[in-house]
């Protein structure tokens, strides 16, 4: 850019300033809703350590915590900087057995990749029944009038993080806490016989 001043001596300078012109901040205002049903999912069973369950229709958590489940839901539709304004995961119950009293299905961030087809108790896992996050990103209330519902779990969060970065997206870990009598619930896989009851994911973010 080309300036020029005059002094008190009335001496005109003429000269360049350089200017850096920054592109402009994306505003994101448009509202999406995009619905996502799981990529892959499994049960983990600490009695058939080394048995994949990566195929099966159902998949399980209890009331001894040595049945869990992992689900991963692929978000790379979604580019890294939307921002996610919310994240809704919903399993089904398709049934239980044992007590059937109230007990706390939480869900916690896993911190290492999996496929369905080979996991397991043990592997890949450095921790026996899977390397995930200390504390639950979500919890809801399950038992026997559970059957034939979907629970949900706000997990903005964990869904914020797989969407900024795709390359840990390592999916859930679904655990059965709190139990007040000994409890399995079952749930609908992304195997199961009824496609509409496999684990989804709804997620509300925003772009410009």
């Amino acid at each position: 850019m080309r300036v020029e001043a005059t002094n008190a001596l009335g001496t005109r300078v003429i000269g360049a300033v350089g200017v850096t012109i920054a592109p402009a901040t994306p505003i994101y205002v448009k509202p999406v809703t995009q619905n996502f049903t799981a990529a892959a999912d499994a049960y983990l069973a600490a009695g058939q350590p080394a048995v994949n369950f990566g195929g099966w229709p159902f998949t399980y958590a209890d009331a001894g915590d040595i049945l869990r489940t992992a689900v991963r839901f692929n978000l790379g539709s979604i580019a890294a900087d939307y921002p996610v304004d919310k994240a809704t995961l919903a399993v089904y119950v398709d049934a239980f057995s044992g007590g059937g009293t109230t007990a706390d299905l939480k869900v916690y961030g896993l911190n290492k990749a999996w496929v369905e087809n080979t996991v397991t108790w043990q592997t890949p896992w450095t921790v026996a029944g899977g390397d995930f996050s200390a504390t639950a990103t979500a919890s809801a209330a399950v038992s026997a009038a559970s059957v034939g519902q979907w629970v949900t779990f706000d997990v903005t969060p964990l869904a914020q993080q797989w969407v900024a970065n795709p390359a840990a997206n390592y999916g859930a870990l679904l655990r059965l806490q709190n139990p007040t009598s000994y409890t399995t619930f079952r749930m609908s896989s992304r195997e199961y016989w009824f496609p509409d009851k496999a684990p989804k994911l709804e997620v509300q973010y925003r772009t410009p």
